[in-house]
């Protein structure tokens, strides 16, 4: 997992001060062995002759030469916009093309008038000074990831969102807050246009009701709001599609990783793993069908499912293809007749009838499973179908004398009448 805080693997920290902090420890670090900073100077080219790089040239013309230029900004950035591809190889160039930096997050940053309260979790509870997300399924969290993959912002966003001044509280004036909001999901284009301010302000408006919907009265306390999409991580910070990590570390359908596109080492105190990538391309462009395949059978409709002695369960299909599907396991139990009767042919086991011994058709001690047969009956047709008739004899008789006694009684009482 991401996240290293003195030497301790997968833990997060904050910079007292804010993110600020950090950029002015790394200014006074370079500054301190004797580097120059240029402030608003953006760079337009790396300034190439005779093959080699000789420095930049800045957009407003001024040009800076160098024996070595190096580059923090990502790959697609530094080769194909501030380098010339002309002065690259074409196999380069198309692995740079090919390279997966799509964006996928946004960022919130609120600042509160005082510290919201959650439903579900107490007031001071040590857990707000954490990460805090509304997220409770897989299920939820797949839908946000679906919108994005329809070209639009989560509609129910997956939100990371944490609360510093409650560690670092020199970050706000005494009792206010500021909340960090990252957002995931969020393209770099909606619905294949440039962002719009109407779509940046309802994806804002997203995030706040979400937060709102679990901390009542919380937009009540907003002071203030900045929303960031892919749009203004690129232009602002120059993230190509506002890929907060410079580059995709993805895996194709068939679980081959796809970038990095270079050869990587990890090292650690038990092995050390060197994966090579070289050889990987990831095309990025419209879905095509670039290689089609046949394996041996036209498309089929089932015509048959067969059950073998063994109790294998196979289809046959109009292809001419055969698959097994499964397979019917058989138990034997200490006492049949202890089984619990729940339905017309279906039993539970009982402590009567012990617990069941599974096993499989042909067995020893389990009789073979005979598909598309009739049942014999343990029962004589013949003898039971007399026994009816008998039965139904003796029934009309029955009936025969009833209504020849209450004809006499009758008679008798007509006559003492």
């Amino acid at each position: 997992y991401m996240g290293e805080v003195d030497g301790s693997i997968g833990a997060w920290g904050y910079a007292r001060g804010g993110m600020g902090a950090i950029s002015n420890a790394l200014t006074s670090s370079f500054k301190a062995m004797g580097g120059t900073l240029l402030n608003n100077s953006e760079v337009d080219k790396v300034y190439i002759r005779g093959a080699r790089v000789r420095g930049v040239i800045l957009k407003n013309g001024d040009e800076y030469l160098a024996k070595n230029v190096v580059s923090n900004a990502d790959v697609k950035r530094t080769f194909l916009k501030l380098t010339d591809p002309e002065h690259l190889p074409p196999n380069f160039i198309k692995k740079v093309n090919n390279f997966k930096i799509r964006g996928s997050s946004g960022k919130v940053n609120i600042a509160l008038d005082s510290m919201p309260k959650f439903s579900g979790i107490s007031e001071n509870n040590p857990c707000l000074k954490g990460d805090i997300h509304f997220t409770d399924s897989i299920e939820r969290m797949e839908r946000a990831y679906d919108d994005w993959k329809m070209g639009t912002w989560s509609r129910d966003p997956f939100l990371d969102m944490m609360i510093p001044t409650l560690t670092d509280p020199t970050m706000a004036p005494p009792g206010k807050h500021f909340m960090s909001c990252f957002v995931q999901y969020c393209p770099p284009k909606v619905g294949g246009k440039d962002w719009t301010k109407e779509n940046k302000d309802a994806f804002g408006e997203t995030v706040i009701q979400q937060i709102a919907d679990y901390s009542p009265g919380f937009k009540d306390k907003i002071l203030h709001m900045e929303v960031r999409t892919p749009k203004e991580l690129e232009e602002e910070v120059g993230l190509t599609e506002g890929n907060i990590f410079q580059g995709e570390l993805t895996f194709d359908r068939d679980g081959q990783i796809v970038s990095p596109i270079t050869e990587v080492t990890y090292s650690g105190d038990l092995t050390e793993l060197t994966l090579d990538f070289s050889l990987a391309t990831q095309l990025d462009q419209a879905f095509s069908a670039r290689e089609v395949s046949q394996d041996g059978f036209s498309a089929g409709r089932l015509t048959n499912l067969e059950i073998d002695s063994y109790g294998n369960v196979r289809a046959g299909y109009s292809n001419g293809q055969n698959v097994t599907l499964g397979k019917i396991m058989l138990a034997s139990f200490a006492s049949e007749s202890g089984l619990k009767q729940i339905g017309n042919s279906t039993f539970i086991a009982t402590a009567a009838s012990g617990d069941p011994e599974l096993g499989e058709g042909a067995e020893d001690g389990f009789g073979q499973i005979l598909s598309g047969s009739i049942e014999r009956s343990n029962v004589d047709i013949t003898e039971e179908l007399v026994n009816l008739i008998t039965s139904q004899r003796n029934y009309q008789a029955a009936a025969k004398a009833i209504e020849t006694s209450t004809s006499m009684t009758q008679t008798i009482i007509n006559i003492r009448s």
